[in-house]
């Protein structure tokens, strides 16, 4: 009898997020054919919601503090099925005016990018909520990042956990170049599962009007971690050409 994979097992592997010991655990003959389907799968919602599309409804969330909550979309019934990618997205997109003081004149200007910003969200209950510094997070807490260039061309995200792991959330690769939409506010293209990383999860953006070399910051990022406490440093050693946003997430049980 064939082993089920579990479906959120899939979209991990496909992700390339899923533990050696998770994917040692897989042995479904037809495991390949399903994941060709979770490609085509997010094909299919890219061409019936294409990025300018998705980015048109964001923004017109983020500076319509008088939209009402007609429309509720379950972010985990998303994140569940095989469309990892797009799924982000829409979930910004229709569920954006659920996001906690939205509606404030405050949070109107700041997302205008007066300065560059980096905003991290999480699905609670079903909508999505805003994280600040020190805010505690768990295990398999599903969060979303987004940032607002405020005029860089250039820019990469990543996080360091209490297990000293460096993560590169953007972009993906560490070898491409690092192009940023300079203008509004922007989703990463997935969701982040949080793993099981003891005391913290530290997120940082940074960005620059030039372009430049992704492993130049890795490597200040490295340094970081031969402090006795990582968690406590807030900036990377770096010239005075890149802008430089954190946010600090506590783990809890």
């Amino acid at each position: 009898m064939k082993k089920h994979v579990p479906e959120i097992y899939l979209e991990q592997l496909y992700l390339n997020e899923l533990s050696p010991k998770k994917t040692g655990s897989i042995d479904n003959e037809d495991t390949d054919n399903l994941l060709k389907d979770i490609e085509l799968s997010n094909k299919e919602i890219l061409e019936k919601y294409p990025p300018s599309f998705i980015k048109e409804g964001i923004l017109r969330k983020l500076n319509n503090k008088s939209e009402t909550k007609s429309k509720k979309t379950d972010f985990r019934s998303f994140t569940l099925k095989a469309v990892p990618i797009a799924a982000a997205l829409i979930f910004l997109t229709l569920n954006l005016s659920h996001l906690n003081q939205t509606t404030s004149q405050d949070n109107i200007i700041r997302s205008k990018g007066l300065t560059p910003e980096l905003s991290v969200y999480i699905d609670r209950n079903n909508a999505p909520s805003e994280l600040f510094n020190n805010d505690i997070v768990s295990e398999s807490d599903l969060i979303q990042l987004t940032y607002n260039a405020a005029g860089n061309k250039y820019g990469v995200i990543f996080s360091i956990d209490g297990r000293g792991v460096i993560t590169l959330h953007y972009p993906e690769d560490k070898n491409s170049t690092p192009l940023i939409d300079p203008n509004g506010s922007h989703a990463l293209p997935f969701s982040y599962e949080l793993d099981d990383a003891p005391a913290f999860e530290r997120f940082f953006f940074v960005s620059s009007k030039q372009v430049f070399d992704i492993s130049t910051i890795l490597k200040s990022a490295e340094n970081i971690l031969k402090y006795e406490n990582p968690e406590t440093i807030k900036t990377l050693k770096l010239t005075t050409e890149f802008n430089q946003q954190t946010i600090i997430l506590k783990k809890g049980n």
